[in-house]
């Protein structure tokens, strides 16, 4: 898996930032991480009310420094280039360079909606996702009318465990991506951030 990652997605997008550890000569740039301690945590409504920055140690469920530690849905370390260079290549399908990654159709296709009706609204965890459905890049803006913050239709993007985020607007050819480290935040950064990037369109 982590070869056809780094020969379809990382070497085509320059990012060489980006693996599933982190070497030696990079552990220097690894942020602590906040927050709960285990991801398991995260399905509960019994989160910390309090929202310090106390770091925690993650290493048993995120190792930094095994290399055959490989996970399928989650664990890949980053950095911001990195993951706009992702978020740009899900906007126009192709690398910085020009080389096609995903054709036109197959961003289309990515992006539909692929959860029933009987299934709405979503809800991730204890979060609700109004007006969002969900495709092979994650969450898709389906209804504005529901929306909590503002976006667009077709708005569609990830939210990671520790805070990072990102969405897509291809109508708007914009990308937006912030990172944080803090596992269980109930701050609503996500929606603040995009809605002060939204604000400031003209």
């Amino acid at each position: 898996m982590r070869d056809l990652l780094k020969k379809h997605i990382l070497e085509p997008l320059n990012m060489y930032d980006t693996d599933y550890c982190v070497p030696t000569s990079k552990q220097s740039k690894l942020m602590p991480m906040f927050g709960v301690k285990n991801i398991s945590e995260l399905s509960t409504i019994n989160l910390p009310q309090t929202q310090d920055l106390t770091p925690v140690d993650v290493e048993d469920m995120y190792p930094s420094t095994k290399e055959d530690f490989v996970r399928g849905g989650h664990g890949l370390f980053s950095t911001l280039d990195d993951y706009a260079k992702f978020a740009q290549m899900l906007l126009t399908g192709q690398s910085t360079g020009g080389e096609v990654i995903l054709s036109r159709k197959m961003l289309d296709m990515s992006k539909a909606n692929r959860i029933p009706a009987s299934q709405l609204p979503l809800k991730i965890g204890i979060n609700p996702l109004p007006g969002y459905g969900w495709g092979l890049t994650g969450r898709v803006m389906m209804d504005v009318d529901q929306a909590r913050s503002l976006t667009n239709p077709g708005e569609f993007g990830w939210a990671a465990a520790a805070g990072t985020y990102f969405w897509v607007d291809r109508a708007e050819d914009m990308i937006g991506v912030f990172m944080t480290q803090y596992l269980g935040s109930m701050l609503p950064l996500s929606d603040d951030m995009r809605s002060a990037a939204y604000q400031m369109l003209a």
